[in-house]
């Protein structure tokens, strides 16, 4: 790493570190308000209507592991897993996991097992509510298809790093007449996701359904910090390319 490259990453660190703690401990973060999404929005009401008719849900986490340029896509998986089985624990039925990943499907068994304990049930059959459905592509999404067409489920919700076939899972789930919301960060994904589902989040919305199905203000301090760093990276362009135009560089 070059010491340019260094310095960077430290000023990206330190503005990082003074914009949270600005955001997180003081008022100004009330004076701004996330942008609500009506997928987002459907997904709160379904996960309720699930718990009140008895049915179950499915989240798949996508097939990325975390040490990638897509584990971010895969955090973001994990977080929406936290949050919706806290949502729904006192159903009677557990949501269903699935990943295409090692990692996060051992992280997925650590939560749902941390859920039956608070519960006060057995924890002998936490696996079966998270498993990892295959290791590659095509047997991961393979894997996936059977909860996707479950009559016992009425929810899915397909969260991370998923490509193109995403679609064979959303085809599933409209034969079955469940709600989906499809959010990946693979483009081929969001397209076909986009053709098949009317709640398809597009683009950078993936990183806001923390945000979204939470009250927990870190998700919108992160989500602020964000929008600040890429308004940031915008005015640098824009400098180096006046100081470009009048030959200062």
């Amino acid at each position: 790493m070059s010491s340019t490259t260094l310095l960077f990453f430290l000023i990206f660190i330190v503005i990082t570190l003074i914009a949270g703690s600005i955001f997180y401990f003081s008022s100004i973060k009330n004076r701004f308000e996330i942008r609500k999404y009506s997928s987002i929005l459907n997904l709160r009401k379904s996960i309720g209507l699930s718990i009140e008719h008895g049915k179950g849900l499915h989240i798949s986490l996508g097939k990325s592991d975390l040490n990638n340029i897509h584990g971010a896509a895969s955090l973001v998986a994990l977080e929406t897993l936290n949050q919706i089985i806290d949502q729904s624990i006192l159903s009677d039925n557990p949501p269903v996991t699935t990943a295409g990943s090692g990692d996060l499907t051992l992280l997925a068994q650590s939560k749902h097992q941390n859920v039956l304990i608070d519960k006060s049930s057995s924890t002998s059959d936490f696996h079966s509510h998270a498993y990892l459905s295959g290791a590659t592509n095509l047997s991961y999404i393979a894997g996936v298809i059977p909860p996707s067409s479950d009559e016992d489920l009425s929810t899915q919700i397909f969260v991370g790093n998923i490509g193109p076939e995403i679609g064979l899972l959303l085809d599933a789930t409209q034969k079955k007449n469940h709600f989906s919301l499809p959010a990946t960060d693979s483009l081929e994904g969001q397209s076909v996701s986009y053709a098949f589902s009317d709640d398809a989040l597009i683009g950078e919305e993936l990183f806001a359904i923390p945000a979204q199905i939470s009250n927990n203000s870190i998700f919108k301090v992160s989500l602020l910090i964000q929008d600040l760093l890429r308004w940031l990276v915008i005015a640098i362009i824009l400098f180096v390319l006046f100081f470009k135009f009048v030959g200062l560089l």
